[in-house]
């Protein structure tokens, strides 16, 4: 099976959910980050998750793996993060923020016709008997 991915999609759609979730990480952390660093670590992070999604050799779970590292690398970019404890904070309070923006917004996946971003999966027939 063949998938067609718009990169410039992904790139502005990556863009928009890190914009907010920084944007909700610095509310809760009581942060005094600027407005421009945000948009240039977002800028940053969602074109580092492009670069990942379309490296050719690299396996699944290195994927995953870098995923990981990008979004962290993201949070340095944005935050000030001097100490361990800062930094562990600001991790959990950033993808628990991803955690409840997902949750929240699968209603919203309803009512629209067509999704952003669509992951097709194989249907299975049921058996009539």
């Amino acid at each position: 099976m063949r998938y067609v991915v718009y990169i410039d999609r992904l790139f502005l759609l990556q863009f928009v959910q890190s914009c907010i979730l920084l944007l909700l990480t610095r509310a809760f952390l009581h942060s005094t980050a600027a407005l421009k660093r945000i948009v240039f670590a977002s800028a940053a992070g969602a074109l580092l998750f492009c670069m990942i999604l379309l490296l050719p050799d690299a396996g699944r779970r290195m994927k995953i793996l870098l995923f990981a590292c990008s979004s962290l690398v993201t949070l340095g970019m944005a935050f000030r993060i001097r100490t361990l404890q800062h930094f562990c904070k600001a991790v959990i309070l950033y993808h628990g923020a991803a955690f409840l923006l997902a949750g929240a917004s699968m209603p919203f996946t309803e009512l629209l016709e067509e999704p952003l971003l669509w992951i097709p999966y194989r249907h299975r027939p049921v058996r009539r008997q």
